[in-house]
């Protein structure tokens, strides 16, 4: 990764020197995705804000020049409207949500004015993404749903398969299993259709989590195993790998089997371990939290969950349900545990480094 982030950063490092700013900002735009799927949130923000900075700046110098054509003056306002989308998902992640919403907003009524439809569904689908993190489930199935109208239009069926999957999400939130597994049903035929790996492998972790809270242990452990041997197949990324190695190991710790769980959390948090996302790492660590304490070691839990708690407030980049849970497992451990013991685990976790903690994990 490191050799392809040098190069990357020289790219855009070319566009800066000669001052090709459509393409820098179309670079942005294109590797955004590569800057998020590594946890490399902070990089990727500055790249795609100084990108729409720049652009927007000189489409305020070219508007009205004689010599600045209809098309040149449109590529501008289709990739500063690319680049607010992917700057949406950003802020998204960081829990900015009125600034991600606001941007995606903008961006959507760029698309819908030029008639760039594809960019309509895309902005659909993220602003439809925003509402789910907040919660707010009928307004993202309304967007959503129209994102996948439109897709059907066009005759997109990646766009089909994803928003198809979005809205199977939203019915898993809504614990309408039943439904979310038609439309990850859906998603998944649509996805082998197209020999979209990566599109399957999602699907296929989205039936194993649907199957998991049904009950059905055996038919999650299916989903997820081939979701699983998909995703190491990837050449282009394998970041969902950790997710799924935890959700085998959900499923192994709910049938009791603690072995075979630290196997997988041991897996996932190494992967994360070496991609350097302290967000991930604490994600794991909240795993095997979970682990120890099924086995009964109930002081080395509570220290596990007193550091997850720790980074997820110092980076404020959460999914809020781990925050809840975390928050909710160290009150119940606080009352069983009491507060002198408490206090005293608290000081020494305070001493003990991220790096330290990961290594006990490892070992």
């Amino acid at each position: 990764m490191a050799i392809e982030l040098d190069n990357f950063r020289a790219v855009f490092g070319f566009a800066q020197e000669h001052n090709e700013w459509l393409l820098f900002g179309q670079l942005a735009v294109a590797l955004s995705e590569f800057f998020y799927i590594h946890g490399l949130w902070n990089e990727g923000l500055e790249w795609l804000k100084q990108a729409e900075t720049e652009l927007h700046q000189r489409l305020g110098e070219h508007q009205g020049l004689e010599d600045t054509s209809e098309t040149d003056e449109m590529s501008f306002q289709l990739t500063i409207a690319e680049l607010r989308v992917a700057l949406a998902k950003f802020y998204n992640e960081r829990q900015e949500c009125e600034t991600a919403r606001q941007l995606c907003e903008n961006a959507l009524q760029v698309f819908r004015t030029i008639g760039q439809q594809l960019g309509v569904v895309k902005a659909l689908n993220c602003l439809g993404i925003i509402a789910r993190y907040q919660k707010k489930l009928e307004e993202a199935d309304t967007h959503f749903t129209e994102a996948l109208e439109i897709a059907k239009v066009l005759g997109d069926k990646s766009h089909i398969a994803f928003a198809l999957n979005n809205l199977g999400l939203t019915a898993y939130n809504r614990r309408r299993f039943e439904e979310a597994k038609l439309r990850y049903t859906e998603s998944l035929r649509l996805a082998r259709e197209l020999g979209d790996k990566q599109g399957i492998a999602y699907a296929l972790n989205n039936l194993g989590k649907t199957a998991n809270q049904q009950g059905l242990r055996e038919e999650a452990r299916h989903h997820y195993t081939e979701s699983l041997r998909l995703t190491r197949d990837l050449s282009t990324s394998n970041a969902g790998l950790p997710y799924l190695l935890d959700s085998l190991g959900k499923v192994a710790l709910r049938h009791g089997k603690h072995e075979e769980a630290r196997h997988y959390y041991t897996e996932s948090l190494a992967y994360r371990k070496e991609n350097g996302n302290p967000r991930e790492i604490a994600d794991s660590l909240y795993q095997f939290g979970q682990l120890v304490h099924a086995e009964g070691e109930f002081e080395q839990s509570l220290c596990l969950f007193l550091k997850v708690a720790s980074i997820y407030a110092e980076i404020g980049a959460a999914t809020p349900f781990y925050v809840d849970a975390v928050n909710n497992t160290i009150d119940a451990l606080a009352v069983e545990l009491g507060s002198e013991k408490v206090d005293r685990l608290k000081l020494e976790m305070e001493t003990r480094t991220l790096e330290e903690i990961v290594n006990t994990c490892l070992s």
